[in-house]
């Protein structure tokens, strides 16, 4: 249901039909727990975007969760604060910094957003988690970003919006 009502929305504004709104969402679990991944900075979601296209995003859902079975809050969801989250538009979809990338401001993990991203690069929301997870349990961070993909036209009917400008 978000979702057609984010097709709808996005229909109206630009002019763009239905069937032109391609709608993609994307995201990753990341385990705070494991040694493997671990509490470090992370990219929560990546996506390329095709080019003579663009990716409209509009809404970032992040959480925690504790997925150990044994635990009495297990499967509770708990939002996470923005802490030092940011929207990356690069040449990777890994973590990059200097100027191979082009940071863009700080990013709720939990709100509706108009984020715009040109054709023929990564949209990565890059997560660095400063506060302390619970001592007990295996805590689980889980991302969704509600994105769509549109015509090149599009994009240029949003052009001075929350565009994020490439400086790769």
């Amino acid at each position: 249901m978000l979702q057609l009502k984010h097709m709808r929305l996005l229909a109206e504004m630009s002019g763009a039909k239905y069937h032109e709104i391609t709608p993609h969402m994307f995201g990753v679990n990341w385990n705070l727990s494991s040694e493997e991944q671990g509490y470090q900075t992370f990219v929560a979601a990546s996506c390329r975007v095709p080019d003579n296209s663009g990716l409209v995003v509009c809404r970032v859902q992040c959480y925690m969760v504790n997925v150990d079975e044994g635990a009495t809050d297990w499967l509770f969801y708990r939002t996470y604060l923005p802490e030092d989250s940011y929207w990356q538009l690069a040449n990777t979809p890994t973590l990059v910094s200097g100027t191979t990338a082009r940071d863009y401001a700080k990013a709720w993990l939990d709100t509706d957003v108009l984020l715009l991203f040109p054709g023929n690069f990564f949209a990565n929301l890059i997560f660095t988690p400063t506060g302390a997870i619970p001592a007990t349990g295996q805590w689980v961070v889980r991302t969704a970003v509600y994105g769509y993909f549109v015509p090149a036209r599009v994009v240029d009917v949003f052009q001075q919006s929350q565009f994020v400008t490439s400086g790769v």
